[in-house]
């Protein structure tokens, strides 16, 4: 799975990757949370979830509270 995660060029190549093997561990839901290190005062935070909505408002909360 690294070497596929490496050799990847677009955003959405990783969120097929990552759901595939979300179902082959048999979970229902995946969450990818990348914190953009610049600028380095107000870093940006990108979500990818397959989680329903009230949980993606509920995950999201947690982290940028953080």
């Amino acid at each position: 799975m690294l070497h596929q995660f490496q050799s990847m060029a677009t955003g959405e190549e990783v969120y097929n990757l990552l759901q595939r093997e979300t179902e082959a561990l048999e979970y229902d839901y995946y969450t990818l949370c990348v914190r953009h290190p610049v600028p380095f005062t107000r870093p940006r935070v990108t979500f990818q979830s397959t989680y329903p909505a009230h949980g993606c408002r509920t995950i999201r909360q947690k982290i940028i509270s953080r």
